[in-house]
């Protein structure tokens, strides 16, 4: 059975968005939980280099940490996971996790009812790869992603990018409501995660998952590009972005903490684009940018 490692890292809360800067650089996912003026960081890693370096990074916040580093099997992790792990509605999407998706399927076939009536099912397993919806700029982007598609600025049959894919989750949730589109993420295991989810939603078809970044999306045009990702890379990749947007589309770009939105959205009003709305959850941001007059 195979070895998981276990980082719990416990910071102040003011040291919390410095915190998330380092990890979100340095890792896909990670769990948090507050105690008081105390903020716990779980993490978990297949080998215990990688968390021991983020251990160093973290102790030189102005607060300092307290960190504990352990091994488990996997098979307890994943337990923890189906534990802790709770539905969640984002619009007119739900989250769910295999395990609880096939209790929701059979609720709805003893009822006479399709189950999660009213909201489309996107079924994640809760892997490494960053995205089970529980993270803010995730949630961020499944909100306004239903949101333009309730608004008729996106519908079936648009083609969409989502760069940086993580889990799949926002290609698959767009997929599940009739787009069609290309996922990239530079992590060769997100994208073996991502794959899985797509064929657990039966959406396989609709998504073409490959390793890599925005280079790999060709000439293409889109009518709906996901970014969730980091304000530097988002900052850097403003050019290659707007470039690939259709005449009437939607470009969603998200990862970045509040303080961050305002140098991440003049980036891309030089490249032409009009100003962003920006929507916030906590801390996060995302920026909501229409590329001209969807329909």
């Amino acid at each position: 059975m195979a070895i998981l490692y276990r980082l719990t890292v416990t910071i102040d809360q003011n040291d919390y968005e410095r915190a998330a800067a380092i990890l979100a650089l340095k890792t896909d996912g990670w769990q948090e939980d507050s105690e008081g003026t105390a903020c716990r960081l779980t993490l978990f890693a297949p080998g215990e280099e990688p968390l021991l370096d983020l251990r160093n990074d973290l102790a030189s916040l102005p607060g300092g940490c307290t960190a504990h580093l352990s091994k488990e099997e996997e098979e307890d992790w994943l337990e923890g996971w189906k534990k802790n792990f709770t539905p969640i509605r984002l619009g007119s999407f739900l989250i769910l996790p295999p395990w609880l998706a096939e209790s929701d399927r059979k609720d709805g076939e003893k009822s006479g009812k399709g189950g999660s009536e009213d909201c489309t099912p996107v079924i994640i397993e809760p892997k490494s790869a960053f995205g089970t919806g529980q993270h803010e700029t995730t949630a961020l982007c499944l909100r306004s992603l239903d949101r333009f598609l309730s608004e008729k600025r996106l519908s079936a049959g648009d083609v969409f990018l989502d760069l940086g894919t993580g889990s799949g989750i926002l290609a698959i949730a767009a997929a599940l409501r009739g787009l069609t589109g290309l996922g990239l993420d530079t992590d060769p295991i997100a994208i073996d995660n991502a794959l899985e989810n797509a064929g657990r939603n039966r959406v396989a078809s609709r998504i073409r998952f490959e390793t890599g970044s925005v280079e790999r999306a060709g000439d293409s045009r889109y009518s709906l590009i996901f970014a969730n990702i980091l304000a530097g890379p988002l900052i850097d990749l403003a050019k290659p972005l707007v470039s690939r947007l259709a005449d009437d589309s939607v470009l969603i770009l998200s990862g970045l903490l509040q303080r961050q939105s305002k140098q991440v959205e003049e980036a891309y009003l030089r490249e032409g684009l009009e100003k962003a709305e920006e929507v916030t959850d906590g801390e996060w941001s995302a920026l909501l940018f229409l590329n001209g007059n969807k329909r």
